[in-house]
């Protein structure tokens, strides 16, 4: 006699997670405006400012002269390197989101669908497979007419089904790890050095003996 299998719906399951239905042929379309776009644009404001920042400090080095004007052109030089950054990381996140949304829409087409072929040709299995009159009869178990059962083979597809998806599903979630590890890490700008309070000496003048 054939033992009855424990099922692990893996593939439907997945597919239901990813799409809402296991009919759904492709992703949800993202709500709002995509997370690589809004990225892309703070990179790009990042980059504006820091042009702005440019022009003006070469006019002002133009117009003015003196330590005064080199002290305020050196202060805002200081803020160049920390935009510069903020623009890089920018870049970077809407890098890995942009991956990211690839690797999900890549995972979700290799899960397996209703109405497509396995690897071995034969179709997907997402629904645990039931005996029939054949199995009921103790058929599948007679030498002479066992071959009028496909129970084993369905059961070989729900597991290969599932393998698929498993495997699927395992390179979607290594392909997550390495972007959000590759994320830049955002730190706070170092504090702005403080000035010591300028010390005054008093001066003393010689007392007369009395």
């Amino acid at each position: 006699m054939i033992m009855d299998m424990c099922y692990a719906n893996s593939a439907k399951t997945y597919r239901e997670q990813m799409a809402g239905s296991v009919e759904a042929g492709q992703l949800p379309a993202p709500r709002g405006s995509l997370g690589a776009t809004q990225w892309e644009n703070a990179a790009k404001k990042f980059g504006e400012i820091r042009e702005a920042i440019d022009a003006a400090m070469k006019e002002a080095a133009a117009a003015h002269r003196g330590e005064a004007a080199e002290t305020a052109n050196r202060a805002v030089q200081e803020i160049q390197p920390h935009l510069q950054n903020f623009q890089d990381s920018s870049t970077k996140v809407a890098n890995a989101v942009t991956a990211q949304a690839n690797a999900q829409h890549t995972a979700f087409r290799e899960l397996p669908a209703p109405g497509q072929n396995l690897p071995n040709g034969r179709p997907a299995q997402l629904e645990p497979p039931q005996k029939g009159w054949v199995e009921d009869w103790g058929l599948d178990s007679n030498p002479i007419t066992g071959w009028m059962s496909d129970y084993e083979e369905r059961q070989q597809d729900f597991v290969t089904t599932n393998q698929q998806a498993d495997q699927a599903m395992t390179r979607y979630r290594g392909q997550t790890e390495t972007a959000m590890a590759g994320l830049p890490q955002f730190q706070a700008p170092p504090p702005a050095p403080t000035r010591s309070p300028t010390t005054r000496r008093r001066s003393c003048g010689a007392g007369s003996a009395g």
